[in-house]
Order: structure tokens, then sequence, then C-alpha cells
């Protein structure tokens, strides 16, 4: 894990960490919310296409659209996280030395 060094630790300190709830929240929406809401809309899509085409494993197939919607989310989810970490918006913050 590498966090700001804001109360000039050396290597070898004992430091105390801090979650910052508001920054916690934020990234467990990040990390959760959108590859879970990305998983239901590709098998929503996948159903709704399947439907249509009257293919006979739709239901299966649709669940393959669900995966590779969620293996783009993933990239989503990426991009987001490089942003936030540009924001100087740490998750875990060190408070001060031990």
């Amino acid at each position: 894990m590498t966090l700001k060094n804001n109360i000039d630790a050396k290597p070898g300190d004992y430091v105390e960490l801090r979650a910052v709830p508001k920054n916690v929240m934020k990234y467990i929406t990040i990390v959760y919310m959108i590859p879970f809401a990305f998983l239901i809309i590709g098998i929503i899509t996948g159903t709704m296409l399947f439907k249509d085409m009257d293919v006979a494993n739709g239901e299966l197939m649709s669940f393959g659209v669900g995966i590779l919607f969620l293996l783009v989310s993933y990239g989503v989810v990426r991009i987001i996280d490089k942003r936030f970490a540009k924001k100087d918006e740490s998750v875990i913050v060190m408070t001060r030395k031990l």
C-alpha cells in the first residue's frame, strides 16, 4: 500500500492509519456497484436481444453477455480509480507516528 507521507514518517516507523469514511463509501460504491450494475445491464440486454432472435439457449447466452459487460466494467473502474488517485482523495491516511 502506498500512502502520502504527510507526517514525515521514515522507513521502519510505526504509524497510525485512519480510514476517511466519505472516501471509503465512494470507493465501495465504485468497486462493487459499478460491476454489479454492468452485469445486470448485460444480462437484461442479452435477454432482450436473444429473446427477439429466438435462440435455444438464450438464458445462458444472456449470462455470457452479462459476463462480457462485467469485464468491461473493470476497465471503467480502473479509469475511475486513476481519476480518484489524481484528486488525492486517499481512502486511508497516516495520522501520526507511534
